[in-house]
Order: C-alpha cells, then sequence, then structure tokens
C-alpha cells in the first residue's frame, strides 16, 4: 500500500513473518487426511526447472473438513482437511504462496530389499520375481511383498539383498530355465 492510497475493510496491508521458519499449507483429500497425524515426516519439493527437496514434519491438523470458498457456487466441491508442515530448516528461497509437492511419509522402513515396481510380476497364487541362477538361467521366485511407495516395493521374503532379478520386457515370456542376462 502505498501512502495516501484508499484502502477497504479486508485489505492486506503488511504481511508479517518469521525468516527462521518456514511452513507449508496444504489441503488434503478428506479419504487422504485420516491417515495423517501431526508429527509425521514430509519431504516438499520445489515445483519448476530448479528441483530441491526440503524436509518438515506435520504441525498441525484442522479438525473440520472444508468445502472452500462459500462463494462458490459448485454445490459438488470436494471437502478437504488443512494441514500445516513446518520445514525443518528455513529454505531462504521459497517464495510465499507458490506451489510446491507434499509427501506425508505415512510408514518407512530401513535396511530392506527393494525393486522396482516393474520387476513385480503377478500370478494368480502370489506374486513372483525372475532371478538369475549361477548358470544364468531364469528362475522363478514367490516374493511377500511390504510397503509400497512410487515406483519400488518392499520384498520381505523370497530374495535377498545382492541376489540378481531379471526384468522381462514388454511381450518377452519369460519360462524357467531360459537364459538371461540380469537387471
Amino acid at each position: 500500500v502505498q501512502n495516501g492510497a484508499v484502502v477497504q475493510l479486508g485489505d492486506e496491508l503488511l504481511t508479517l513473518g518469521d525468516p527462521n521458519r518456514e511452513f507449508v499449507k496444504l489441503n488434503l483429500s478428506t479419504l487422504n487426511a485420516t491417515k495423517v497425524q501431526p508429527n509425521q515426516l514430509a519431504r516438499i519439493s520445489v515445483i519448476g526447472p530448479e528441483e530441491r527437496t526440503y524436509t518438515g514434519i506435520v504441525e498441525s491438523l484442522s479438525l473440520q473438513a472444508t468445502t472452500g470458498d462459500s462463494s462458490n457456487s459448485r454445490s459438488s466441491a470436494q471437502a478437504t482437511v488443512s494441514a500445516i508442515v513446518k520445514l525443518d530448516e528455513p529454505t531462504g528461497t521459497l517464495i510465499p504462496g507458490s506451489q510446491v509437492n507434499v509427501e506425508i511419509i505415512l510408514e518407512q522402513q530401513e535396511n530392506v530389499v527393494v525393486l522396482p515396481m516393474e520387476a513385480i510380476q503377478h500370478s494368480e497364487t502370489k506374486p513372483f520375481v525372475w532371478v538369475s541362477d549361477a548358470s544364468g538361467l531364469a528362475q522363478k521366485r514367490e516374493v511377500t511383498l511390504g510397503l509400497e511407495g512410487l515406483t519400488t516395493v518392499e520384498v520381505t521374503s523370497g530374495i535377498k539383498a545382492g541376489e540378481e532379478v531379471f526384468m522381462p520386457g514388454p511381450g518377452l515370456q519369460l519360462t524357467p530355465g531360459m537364459p538371461i542376462a540380469p537387471l
């Protein structure tokens, strides 16, 4: 606001902030909000050509869902629950109001065997992977799956760290005993 300018009730005149604390405000769908709790870990990714990822924790979660702007006449507005994530360290570069991607970590495991989703094959009975035996031949190995990420999945049993897994290409039919190359 410039000196002498006319302002109306409700106009924002000044925004105060603490440069040592940065927050991200987001809206969760009601289905996702039931899985989120304060103090869960979060990853915040800047959207744009210079992608950077920051960490934080869920500081608060609204106890009430809202359908957004009351002036919106659409009766089919999606109900959302607002949440606030506090960044662990201030970025010094995020511009208030800019778009970011937020991933809230619901569960995590450490020191586990992880494979790309594409490596997991599915049959009528149980998921399996193709492994290369000592002779370089394909062997079908049933696996038990754990936590799933966007592109990877935890394997809780069936293979060990260091075993060679093969991902068949599109249209390639493998049979046990077929010569293969490892992933």
